[in-house]
This record gives structure tokens, C-alpha cells and sequence, in this order.
């Protein structure tokens, strides 16, 4: 499932003291011109401190698999043009309790081809675990049909979120509890700027708000991560941080790669209030806030600026993949 490519969307704690958990995105190209890709997810183990990891399993496939009833060869064989990616990428992993019981939260997107009628789709999913069991496949439950499938093989689920209109996909989605907010808030990214919509259960999320961080002539911002400063964990944000994301840029005449970015956000929940973004290395931004309605509503013009990679770590444009230490 990792042959051609596999890269970790997502680290948390393990059950075990000492053990980390690893949510990996894998991809294999049947066709050995890395588009169209299968995509899955996996878990991997590490006890040495992210050093080695192990035990690796896949865990997420996608609805065409299931409808496929994981015959990789069948599906490989409908992949023939360039487009037609599959499967199921960009996870990331919460943990919290419900009901007594610690759960892992795994939120992924999925592209599904052939079992969405005839429209190809690129929407957002949850699949959940006992924390207990350390993501281990066959522990899982997959949000569908308004509840959760009983434990045990991947089922067809239902997305939590929809591409917004003209998005054209909804994608790499990242979960954190807001404590400003007292709830659940995610950004995503589609082909046309993030996102942004929070929750109550994690189940149920209002209608996402582009936050306006994408810039004219330029291609999209992707691959968005959100870190408070102080908080006890990654799981955790609060009213202020920093959205680290990638774009893709011309690092020359010839040659495109990506290049990291971040802005800085802060949430208020007074009514007309706003928040304040400030895009480094780009030199001026405003974004909106979450309202009282709890829904995040944006008025983000941006002015492209300078990347200065000259600069303090606190301010330069990293190479994708890798965030200012702080």
C-alpha cells in the first residue's frame, strides 16, 4: 500500500508509555508514472522517540476498494488515464473521550471515482478507534449513514463534509479542539483556498468558510497545520497561533517546487468582531473571525509580498515540510 511513496500526516501518543502512533498516507502507482495513484492510510508504531517505526498496517482504503471488496488488481485496472487517482489520503488524528471511552479520531479525504455515480468526488471522512487498541485494523468504525459501522473491516462511509461549491476537492484536513471556541475546529484545503468550519461532536460541522489566503495568479495553499504557542499538545489550539502551510511556487525560470509559509490567526467570538492573519513572507493579509455562531466567516483580501529567504527562521519561507523551531 506504501510501495511508491509514503509520507506521516500525523503523530500522536501511544497508549504505551514511551509509544508514539504514526497515521501514514501511502500511495502505489500501478502504473509507474506517478499519476493515477492509489491512495491508503496506515498506522505505524515508534517506541524510540520517532527514530524507527514499525508494525505498519493499513487501516483506510476508500469506498471504491470496499466496493471493489479490496481487490487491488480489479480497481488498478480501471485506472487509465492520468486523473484517475484513488483512495483514501491526508489523515489527521485526535483523541478524545466519548462515552468513558478514549477514542482515536481519524479524519481523512477520499477520492472516489467509481462507486458516487458517475461523479467523481473528493470529500471528507471520520473513522474512529478505541485509543486502547493503538489504531490496530479491525478496531475501527467508519461514520455512515447518520452512525457508526460496528468495529471490525472498512465500510462505505458517509463524508462529514462536502467540497464547497467550485472547490473542486476538499482535502488534507487538520483537527484541533479550539479553546477559544470551546469546540472542534478544522481547516481544509481545495483547489481554490482553505477553509475552515468548526463542530460541536466532530460529527456535525457548519458551513466552511473560505478563509481567503489564496493569492491571485498564484496556485492554491496547501497542506495547512495549526499550532498555539504553549499548548500542551498539537491537538490543542487556542485564540492566537500560527497556520503553516505550503504553495507551490517558479523557483526559477524552469523549475516549480514548493515553498512553506505561515500566518498568524487570532480567533474572537464577539459578534462583528474579526480576527486579525498576517501572511510571512507575504506582507499584509486580514482574515475574519469565528462569530458567535461558532461559523468562521473570513474577509481576507491579500496583497502578495516579497519572500524574503534571507531572513530570521521566524519570518523566511521553509522548504516544504519543514516549520520554524521555536
Amino acid at each position: 500500500w506504501y510501495r511508491n511513496y509514503a509520507a506521516i500526516n500525523a503523530i500522536i501518543p501511544g497508549p504505551q508509555p514511551g509509544e508514539l502512533l504514526a497515521f501514514v498516507d501511502g500511495e502505489f502507482h500501478p502504473r509507474n508514472t506517478g499519476t493515477p495513484l492509489r491512495a491508503s492510510i496506515g498506522v505505524a508504531t515508534s517506541t524510540d522517540g520517532g527514530m524507527t517505526w514499525g508494525q505498519r498496517a493499513v487501516i483506510v482504503q476508500g469506498n471504491d476498494m470496499v466496493a471493489y471488496h479490496f481487490d487491488c488488481r480489479a480497481l488498478d485496472a480501471t485506472m487509465k488515464t492520468k486523473v484517475d487517482d484513488e483512495g483514501s489520503a491526508g489523515p489527521t488524528a485526535v483523541v478524545r473521550t466519548e462515552g468513558g471511552t478514549q477514542y482515536v479520531y481519524l479524519y481523512y479525504f477520499d477520492r472516489v471515482r467509481l462507486s458516487s455515480g458517475g461523479r467523481p468526488t473528493s470529500d471528507i471522512y471520520v473513522a474512529r478507534a478505541p485509543y486502547a487498541h493503538a489504531g490496530a485494523p479491525g478496531s475501527w468504525q467508519f461514520w455512515t449513514n447518520g452512525r457508526w459501522s460496528p468495529q471490525g473491516p472498512e465500510v462505505m462511509a458517509s463524508p462529514v463534509i462536502t467540497t464547497p461549491p467550485h472547490g473542486g476537492a476538499a482535502a488534507h484536513p487538520l483537527v484541533t479542539f479550539n479553546t477559544a471556541l470551546g469546540r472542534w475546529l478544522m481547516i481544509f484545503h481545495t483547489r481554490l483556498d482553505f477553509y475552515a468550519t468548526t463542530s460541536a461532536d466532530g460529527i456535525t460541522w457548519d458551513t466552511p468558510q473560505a478563509l481567503g489566503a489564496s493569492i491571485r495568479g498564484a496556485r492554491a495553499p496547501a497542506f495547512p497545520t495549526l499550532v498555539t504557542p504553549g499548548s500542551g499538545d498539537q491537538q490543542t489550539t487556542g485564540a492566537t497561533g500560527w497556520l503553516f502551510y505550503s504553495r507551490e511556487v517558479n523557483l526559477s525560470a524552469t523549475r516549480k517546487g514548493y515553498l512553506g509559509f505561515r500566518r498568524s490567526f487570532t480567533i474572537s467570538t464577539g459578534p462583528g468582531r474579526s480576527a486579525t492573519s498576517r501572511d510571512h513572507p507575504t506582507r499584509a493579509a486580514r482574515a475574519g473571525s469565528a462569530h458567535a455562531t461558532h461559523e468562521a466567516r473570513v474577509q481576507s483580501p491579500e496583497r502578495r509580498g516579497r519572500v524574503d529567504r534571507r531572513g530570521a527562521d521566524e519570518d523566511r519561507a521553509e522548504p516544504h515540510g519543514e516549520h520554524p523551531s521555536w
